[in-house]
Formats: structure tokens, C-alpha cells, sequence
């Protein structure tokens, strides 16, 4: 694991090494595919990025158990809320994100 300046315009697209912490990110600067692991205080999410603000996201025992298509409202920041979009659902809020990792592989 490295660690990385999150203040730097760097630390938001560089997804080389497996298991990369930061504050947070900003999803549009990920390429598609780029997969995720957002944990907050009652769940691990994981996330893959489709683009346009969408993701696949699974980790919530009733929201998500499997992977469903959401929308995410917000940049993914340590200390703040995740909030995503789920269709028949409506908008979800978790508890505050605690940890932000990008993991090392491309989910086409």
C-alpha cells in the first residue's frame, strides 16, 4: 500500500497499486470499469463505475445485497454521507464514510 498526498490532483486518478487510500474521490475522473470499496460505519460497499455518475453497487443486506444499478450524488469523501439513487428504492443514505479504496482492476 502507498501513501499518497491526497491534495494532489494525482491522488484522484491514480488507480495503479491494489488497496490505494485516499480522502476521497471524485467519480468522474475514474475511468469506467475502475472498481471501488467504500466502507462507512455499518457496511462495506463495493462499486464499480459506469460512467455518468452511475455504479454498480452492492454491500447493504436490503438495498443492495447484489449489485444494482444506482446513481451516486456526491464526490466520495471520508467524514461525509454516501448517498445513491436506486431505482424502486429512491435515494439511500448511509452512515459516514470511513474509508475509501480504489482496487486494482477494470470491471468491463
Amino acid at each position: 500500500m502507498w501513501n499518497i498526498n491526497t491534495n494532489s490532483p494525482e491522488a484522484q486518478t491514480s488507480f495503479q497499486t491494489e488497496g490505494i487510500k485516499t480522502e476521497g474521490i471524485d467519480l468522474e475522473t475514474l475511468p469506467i470499469g475502475a472498481v471501488l470499496e467504500v466502507r462507512t460505519g455499518g457496511h462495506t460497499y463495493r462499486m464499480v463505475n459506469r460512467g455518468d455518475g452511475r455504479v454498480l453497487i452492492s454491500g447493504h443486506p436490503r438495498h443492495c445485497p447484489v449489485p444494482v444499478l444506482a446513481l451516486l450524488a456526491d464526490t466520495l469523501m471520508r467524514g461525509m454521507r454516501l448517498q445513491f439513487e436506486i431505482p424502486h428504492h429512491g435515494v439511500v443514505a448511509t452512515s459516514p464514510i470511513e474509508e475509501v479504496r480504489t482496487l486494482n482492476h477494470l470491471v468491463c
